[in-house]
């Protein structure tokens, strides 16, 4: 073992830096950050196994923007940086400004690497470390983007095409562009002194501090007072009130859309910073856990973190391969469903085509109102082939009615069990009203003046069942 290395104290010596603490290489996760000789720091954006022993670790340097991909011993210490001391990548440049920026491909976010008042400042300013960031000079021309013997003018095109605001992509995936300022608002009416304030009093916005420091959602609580600074309230510090510069408020980015599709019994599983570990399949939170606690590295990952987050996926959220299969089970054909517990216990089998009509359907079985009133709590899935099929209701076969001839055609006309679910029927009758959950989660019939009755209740006044 290296003498760098104290195995004991978990901790391994850098040049420059000293004792930093480490860990053995399969223990890390996507978005760590690692630390090397003097100081660097780079981000993790892929983990893949290269062999038994190996791993390909691919990482976006925290202040170039550039990825790169290290091949590394799984048993090998290396330097984690504490989560509290992550380091952010590139500046956190002011929006007025031209901000030089890198994409790499795994990382797939714009890295402010230098920036400035002008294009010319922004291609040749420094980096966050202090030394120059070479965006306009030799980063270019590493990515395959400076002159060559076929193409003695590709650098100076390069350089025109971020001039004139266009984004560049090299050979190797990396993206360079230049950013403009964003537009200064209109200036108020001629002899109207009063600034002009983009947002209302109680919007909520991003503050991005002068200093670098971390980003804070804010509530503006004020407008601008003769220096240009407002009153916001911290979400950060629990509704600190604080006095910062106007111009240093931003909308907040939009949220992503709400997935689309089915709930599955696919769950993502996520750190505290709401990076994805791994995707487990299970029924319930309960089973995703145990899924998660089979697998040593996300095990350890849970212990590390004292616990991670489950979020249960729906169709539109699944790989390409696996929606297929899921979203063909869910087409539409009739099919059985399994009825459980939180627990994985199988209370009864439903024949339904999708999963609101199982619920409906289970909602009319004595097992399932036994086990829990309004289906409250309950699991349903998809019935599989390994599961027992004893619970599944066994009704007589058809019987033959009668069979006669017409036209040389023989005619058999057969009767069996035909099972609907009383929703179904009150909906199928014309009867007024809806199907809804209350606030239990019970099923109810609400008529149009706002009554409710069971299921049971609403057949016995509009089908008249007994």
């Amino acid at each position: 073992m290296s003498k760098s290395i104290d195995a004991a104290t978990g901790t391994i010596h850098l040049q420059g830096m000293g004792r930093v603490p480490a860990v053995e290489a399969h223990e890390l996760i996507v978005g760590d950050q690692l630390m090397y000789n003097y100081g660097g720091t780079t981000q993790i954006t892929k983990i893949e196994n290269a062999s038994a022993q190996f791993l390909n670790i691919t990482q976006v340097d925290t202040v170039s923007g550039e990825e790169h991909t290290r091949r590394v011993k799984k048993t090998s210490m290396v330097a984690r940086v504490p989560e509290n001391l992550h380091r952010p990548l590139g500046w956190d440049a002011p929006t007025h400004t031209y901000r030089a920026q890198v994409r790499a491909p795994e990382h797939g976010q714009w890295v402010t690497v230098s920036y400035g008042a002008t294009i010319a400042a922004a291609f040749s300013g420094s980096a966050r470390d202090g030394h120059p960031s070479y965006f306009g000079t030799n980063k270019l021309r590493e990515h395959g983007l400076g002159n060559t013997a076929a193409n003695p003018t590709r650098y100076e095109d390069s350089v025109k095409a971020l001039t004139d605001g266009e984004t560049i992509t090299a050979a190797d995936g990396h993206s360079f562009r230049i950013l403009p300022p964003k537009q200064a608002e209109p200036p108020a009416a001629t002899g109207d002194t009063t600034a002009v304030v983009p947002f209302t009093v109680g919007s909520a916005l991003l503050y991005l501090p002068e200093d670098g420091t971390e980003q804070d959602v804010v509530l503006l609580n004020s407008g601008p007072d003769e220096n240009g600074a407002v009153e916001v309230l911290s979400v950060k510090q629990g509704g600190k009130p604080l006095h910062v510069p106007l111009a240093r408020l931003e909308e907040l980015p939009e949220l992503p859309p709400a997935p689309e599709g089915i709930p599955t019994d696919y769950w993502t599983v996520t750190d505290d910073k709401s990076q994805e570990v791994t995707v487990v399949r299970a029924e319930t939170v309960e089973g995703a856990r145990a899924e998660v606690e089979k697998d040593p590295q996300t095990a350890a990952v849970a212990k590390r973190l004292g616990g991670l987050s489950y979020r249960r996926l729906r169709t539109s959220e699944l790989p390409s391969e696996i929606r297929a299969a899921v979203e063909a089970d869910a087409s539409g054909l009739v099919g059985w469903w399994s009825v459980k517990d939180r627990e994985g216990n199988l209370i009864t089998q439903v024949e339904a085509t999708n999963f609101d009509h199982a619920v409906q359907v289970a909602e009319q079985d004595p097992k399932v109102q036994a086990a829990s009133p309004g289906s409250g709590g309950l699991v349903f899935m998809r019935a599989r082939p390994a599961e027992p099929s004893s619970a599944v209701p066994q009704f007589p076969a058809p019987r033959v009615v009668s069979v006669h001839k017409t036209g040389g055609r023989t005619i058999t006309v057969t009767a069996g069990y035909t099972r609907k679910s009383i929703p179904t029927r009150l909906r199928e009758s014309g009867a007024p009203g809806q199907m809804v959950n209350d606030s239990t989660g019970a099923l109810r019939w609400r008529l149009p003046d706002g009554e409710e009755l069971t299921p049971g209740e609403a057949a016995e006044r509009f089908l008249g069942d007994a």
